[in-house]
């Protein structure tokens, strides 16, 4: 409620700039979202946990990968356009579950952005995520502009957690696919 209050109010100030209001009630809009969205899950954490599903660090439960993948990128997104770094994401799923850590995920999501990330140069590049299901695997790709550091680390968070698989796609080693194996997908989890 404070929140929807606090858009009526930006929408009436009118010594604020057009594009600048409009700025901010799309980050107050993107903040509502990313409230429902996190609601929603700590709803399922809940549920699974009564289910008994949850281990000691969520490492064997279900998760929808998709909403945990919005999640980070939202995150992710406001940070970069402070720094003037555009984040493009693409996908054309809606939920989509795998077993493993979500926090896993959302971590090593983290550290391949920002490892994607050029500062150095002056001029920034766009970073692209692309999420698709390729037969029996879930595909992120991302692209940057700079080469991907720390390889090791993603390709043992990925391998460990999730029985996945890390390939370099370019030569300059700035595109990047993490492939991780689906579960059978049940109607109750097409539904949620």
């Amino acid at each position: 409620m404070p929140l929807q209050l606090s858009m009526e109010s930006i929408g009436r100030w009118v010594d604020l700039a057009a594009d600048r209001r409009l700025a901010l009630l799309d980050d107050l809009g993107q903040v509502l979202e990313d409230l429902d969205r996190t609601s929603e899950m700590l709803h399922a954490m809940r549920e699974s946990a009564r289910a008994g599903m949850l281990t000691a660090r969520g490492g064997g439960g279900r998760f929808d990968a998709v909403r945990v993948v919005r999640s980070c990128l939202t995150l992710e997104r406001r940070l970069l356009r402070d720094r003037g770094v555009d984040l493009d994401f693409t996908t054309a799923l809606e939920t989509v579950y795998i077993k493993g850590d979500s926090n896993a995920l959302f971590d090593m999501l983290v550290s391949v952005v920002r490892s994607a990330t050029d500062m150095t140069t002056g001029q920034t590049t766009p970073v692209r995520v692309e999420l698709e299901q390729k037969g029996q695997e879930l595909a992120l790709v991302v692209r940057g502009g700079r080469a991907l550091s720390d390889l090791t680390k993603v390709r043992s968070v990925a391998e460990s957690a999730f029985n996945g698989t890390v390939k370099v796609e370019s030569g300059d080693a700035t595109t990047l696919t993490i492939a991780l194996p689906l579960p059978p997908q049940r109607e109750a989890d097409r539904r949620s």
